[in-house]
């Protein structure tokens, strides 16, 4: 669902500027990303992006296109152990796990489903008024 749902945008808007890594004076078009992301390989069975680099969304979108579940970490974060999941075994649905913060004891992971994690993304693009036409920065 979210690989299909990315092609699909990559293709409506092709041209349009999708990724700017200033650190190394790149810039990619939806197209570009798209083709670059079809280079990469997702290896494992669960998929640790990390960082702030392109390499996280290359990772990422490879992950989605092998079906592969994700766990995003902050840069420099370890990988959780497979016995610190609090899930025995995580649902064929999870296809995203999300570290939470530890503010309040020992951080746990949260497992979403596809259709969840495009309805986080929908709600944010509606909550924060974004539009294709205004560019966004993230830092």
């Amino acid at each position: 669902m979210l690989y299909e749902r990315w092609s699909q945008i990559a293709a409506q808007r092709r041209n349009d500027w999708a990724l700017h890594d200033f650190a190394f004076g790149k810039r990619w078009t939806f197209g570009q990303l798209f083709l670059e992301g079809e280079k990469y390989s997702a290896d494992g069975e669960m998929i640790f992006p990390d960082g702030n680099s392109c390499a996280f969304i290359l990772k990422l979108l490879a992950a989605w296109r092998e079906n592969k579940t994700v766990c995003p970490l902050e840069s420099g974060q370890s990988p959780p152990a497979a016995g610190s999941l609090s899930l025995p075994r995580l649902p064929d649905s999870c296809i995203h796990l999300k570290c939470t913060s530890a503010t309040a004891g020992a951080s746990r992971l949260v497992a979403f489903t596809a259709a969840q994690l495009a309805a986080d993304a929908e709600n944010i693009v509606a909550t924060m008024s974004l539009r294709p036409d205004w560019p966004n920065l993230g830092v």
